[in-house]
């Protein structure tokens, strides 16, 4: 048998009518030894004896120049190989033809580190390597594209919507079976330049097609994405933290694990989500400390979209601070699966209400679950109660969880910390008296309302004319005795919501939220 080397290579590319420079041969050659080399730890390739690979991986691939050329196209660059994988057939085609860029465009972030090495180690130039799954909303604008990936011609057409210029090709290396596919890109803006039958030299079986077709339309608007292993100049001055000692990350990790002390000690709060991050970019700009982003988004380039709508001038702050976690230290907050980016922002004390006279509308919440507690307070924000006094009873407005569930509401009302909901009936009690313990100023004189199911129909109350208090009881506990025992004297007003006697009780915040609606409402 002869000898596996360079020479055999050449004679066997040459009696596929192949015909490469030296210079194409020497980096051909070697990147057939590191693919087999790298192929032990990174599974790049099924195909393991050396006539195959020659056969199925550099002969198919180079003879689409050939294809191309005798229908009268070429490829110009730059050019895209989506779902490069090993590198087909973005690397062979590159070492063909050094003169055209290449971009090899590859999900998978230990391949991408491959194909970079690979070809820095080859000293191929006009190779870049991007780490993404492309999505239409990507734009890494080229002439042409093409893929040997199983994906189905439209949903590919679709992959590349943002980034193949108008005129450009599209490049299907295919089997022989895809007439179904080829039928439904009719319904795209492409029109079918080349559609080539062919086998591969050495085997009867190898049946290849060539399928081609040209854009008709514009891309579309797409983000832009960074090479693997580069970042845009924002991300260069960023605070990268890899250590779970870091004092920052302490301080992080604080506030999402220890509470409401924790968040007022360190005064901020995470704020996390990404449709409940814009809302707080969109209303309160002006509190946010820092950004953070995931090692891994800034990497792909994902972050970089993000960063560029959110660091606007007008939404953004100067002087705040850019910080870049690694994954594991994501995981360790609680964020895994939660898009970047995360706000960390600043949080006001809650002072203590001195009990003094009620000058809006003002809810009483003792609520400890912080879901019920951000949905009641976002129905607050919705029915212009602003004021809160927050029981004892109460979670914070600020926990990272009732933000979330607020979609960033609690971060734009009034609070004061108030008794427990089982001493509040003295305190009512106290100030409608005009008593001392009632606070500054003069005697209570707003209404004061609270939700009982023993209490009026809430549609026979009219909205009261000036300031008002309502109270809604804890989950599962309800409104103490001392507040019935107050209602009794004419100090405050029992309301209920009718509803079928087949439900004993609502959510907290679901009635607390019917409450303000029809509280609010003009008659």
């Amino acid at each position: 048998m002869k000898e596996i080397d360079q020479d055999r290579m050449a004679a066997d590319l040459r009696s596929a009518g192949i015909h490469l420079k030296k210079d194409a041969l020497d980096r051909l050659w070697s990147f057939h030894r590191i693919l087999r080399e790298r192929n032990r730890e990174l599974n790049l390739t099924r195909l393991y004896s050396y006539e195959t690979m020659v056969r199925k991986h550099y002969v198919d691939c180079l003879l689409v120049t050939e294809l191309l050329s005798k229908s009268g196209l070429r490829l110009e660059g730059p050019v895209m190989d989506l779902g490069s994988g090993g590198g087909f057939p973005g690397m062979p085609l590159a070492i063909e033809s050094p003169d055209t860029a290449w971009y090899l465009v590859e999900g998978r972030e230990n391949r991408c580190a491959y194909l970079k090495e690979t070809a820095a180690e080859l000293g191929l130039s006009n190779v870049t390597v991007y780490w993404r799954k492309l999505q239409p909303t990507d734009a890494v604008s080229v002439r042409a594209v093409i893929t040997r990936a199983v994906e189905g011609m439209t949903g590919t057409a679709e992959r590349v919507s943002g980034s193949l210029e108008k005129g450009g090709l599209l490049l299907f290396m295919k089997g022989p079976h895809c007439d179904d596919e080829i039928r439904e890109m009719q319904a795209e803006p492409y029109e079918l330049v080349l559609d080539e039958h062919y086998t591969l030299p050495g085997s009867e079986r190898d049946r290849r097609r060539l399928v081609v077709f040209r854009r008709t339309s514009e891309p579309g608007r797409g983000r832009r994405l960074y090479p693997y292993g580069e970042t845009a100049e924002q991300w260069k001055h960023a605070l990268h933290i890899t250590s779970a000692e870091n004092v920052r990350y302490k301080s992080l990790k604080k506030i999402m694990q220890g509470g409401a002390r924790s968040i007022m000690k360190e005064g901020q709060t995470l704020v996390y989500g990404r449709r409940v991050v814009d809302e707080v970019l969109n209303e309160t700009p002006e509190n946010v400390e820092a950004v953070l982003f995931e090692e891994r988004s800034v990497k792909k380039g994902l972050a970089d979209d993000a960063m560029t709508d959110i660091a606007r001038e007008e939404r953004l702050p100067a002087g705040m601070d850019l910080l870049v976690l690694s994954g594991p230290l994501i995981d360790g907050l609680g964020l895994k699966g939660f898009e970047p980016p995360y706000l960390l922002y600043k949080v006001n004390p809650i002072i203590q209400w001195d009990a003094s006279a009620l000058t809006e509308p003002t809810l009483f919440l003792p609520l400890g679950d912080p879901e019920n507690m951000g949905l009641a307070l976002r129905s607050a924000l919705a029915f212009g109660f602003k004021e809160i006094i927050l029981l004892e009873e109460a979670a914070s407005p600020y926990l990272p969880t009732v933000i979330r569930a607020s979609s960033g509401a609690s971060l734009r009302l009034n609070y004061r910390r108030g008794p427990s909901i089982l001493k509040l009936a003295n305190v009512l009690g106290e100030m409608r008296a005009g008593l001392p313990g009632g606070g500054p100023g003069k005697a209570l004189e707003a209404p004061i309302f609270y939700l009982d199911r023993d209490g009026q129909a809430l549609p026979e109350q009219s909205r009261p004319a000036t300031a008002f208090g309502l109270i809604v009881g804890e989950e599962g506990r309800g409104i103490p005795d001392s507040l019935r025992e107050l209602a009794e004297q004419g100090a405050v007003k029992a309301l209920s919501i009718p509803m079928s006697e087949e439900i004993e009780s609502l959510n907290a915040a679901v009635s607390l939220s019917i409450a303000m609606y029809q509280l609010t409402l003009t008659r």
